[in-house]
């Protein structure tokens, strides 16, 4: 499948949109996060070089700020998160001052695609850098950024192929696969997986915004979830 490479690109390749934003607090506030829905037989009109695809985790929508004294791990609703020991958020700090990942922090016991449970956090985001908030930034320079901060170091793939995860140099710290077409395909064999509970499509061009309330960076992203005995679409 096909995936965006950084190859041998510098930080200072990245020259996000618009202007960064200091942030004093120390402790960061709502991750973005997908509230709109879309029907599994429309993703076919996304398919057009306009959207990326993420896999959806069945897990706990997490952000950790990081920095190089520690770390604040809080769930959607800005509340504190208590992370097991195991988790060692300090060793993906890159960069000078605070940085902050979102994720999601699989603690349901859902299996991967060998049928074990699975425990780890999965990158799909990063929305502060340096200090800073990357305002203004779009999801496709950021995936840039991820995937510059932290190389693949091995996938995790469904029985047919599809990298949907993949190892970074940190034991249990994962980030997502990103799609740049077929959709639909891949969205129906990725469902098969029991800790994948859908699709996301994150709109390129769509810019990130303050994070001072759940409703903020609803605007550019959609998801499709699998069906199940209680939820249709």
């Amino acid at each position: 499948m096909e995936r965006q490479k950084v190859g041998t690109m510098k930080l200072a390749d990245f020259k996000f949109s618009e202007r960064f934003v200091d942030y004093k607090g120390g402790q960061f506030l709502y991750p973005p996060r997908i509230e709109n829905k879309l029907n599994p037989l429309s993703l076919d009109k996304f398919d057009n070089g306009e959207h990326i695809g993420q896999p959806k985790l069945n897990g706990s929508n997490t952000s950790v700020t990081i920095s190089e004294r520690g770390f604040v791990a809080k769930e959607r609703h800005n509340k504190f998160f208590a992370v097991p020991p195991k988790f060692d958020f300090l060793a993906l700090h890159r960069g000078r001052g605070f940085m902050c990942v979102t994720g999601e922090f699989m603690n349901k016991s859902k299996k991967d695609h060998t049928k074990e449970p699975f425990r780890g956090f999965c990158i799909w985001d990063i929305v502060a850098y340096n200090g800073k908030i990357l305002i203004g930034s779009t999801i496709e320079e950021r995936i840039k950024l991820i995937d510059y901060l932290y190389p693949s170091m091995g996938a995790v793939s469904t029985k047919s192929g599809i990298e949907y995860l993949y190892k970074t140099e940190v034991e249990n710290i994962y980030k997502v696969n990103n799609f740049f077409g077929n959709f639909t395909d891949i969205y129906k064999e990725l469902i098969a997986v029991d800790m994948v509970e859908g699709f996301v499509l994150k709109r390129k061009n769509g810019r990130l915004e303050m994070l001072t309330r759940e409703q903020n960076n609803t605007g550019w992203a959609v998801k499709v979830r699998k069906p199940t005995a209680n939820y249709l679409f």
